[in-house]
C-alpha cells in the first residue's frame, strides 16, 4: 500500500456525512457499504420490498466477497440503513 493511500483509512477523524444511495445492485449496495465502513450514515433504498426485506435478514442479492461480513457490521454500529423507496404512506 502506498503511504498516501493509508490516509483515507487510517488518518484523522473527519466529520461524518449522511448519504442515501438510491438502488441496492451491484454500485449502489457496494458503495453504500464501503462508505459506511469509512463511517458516514448511508441509507440505501430500493424500489423492490423482496430484494430490501433479504438484505434486512442478512440476504445480500448477489454474490460480492466480503459483502454479507461489512453490510453487517456496519448494520450493528450503526451506519448502514435499508428501507424501500417509493412507498410513502399517507
Amino acid at each position: 500500500m502506498e503511504r498516501g493511500s493509508r490516509r483515507l483509512f487510517r488518518g484523522p477523524k473527519r466529520e461524518q456525512m449522511n448519504i442515501a444511495i438510491i438502488g441496492t445492485g451491484y454500485v449502489g449496495l457496494v458503495t453504500g457499504a464501503g462508505l459506511a465502513q469509512l463511517g458516514n450514515r448511508v441509507v440505501c433504498v430500493d424500489v423492490d420490498d423482496e430484494k430490501i426485506n433479504g438484505l434486512k435478514q442478512g440476504r445480500m442479492p448477489f454474490f460480492e466477497q466480503g459483502l454479507t461480513q461489512l453490510v453487517a457490521k456496519n448494520q450493528r454500529e450503526p451506519h448502514l440503513w435499508k428501507g424501500q423507496a417509493g412507498h410513502a404512506k399517507d
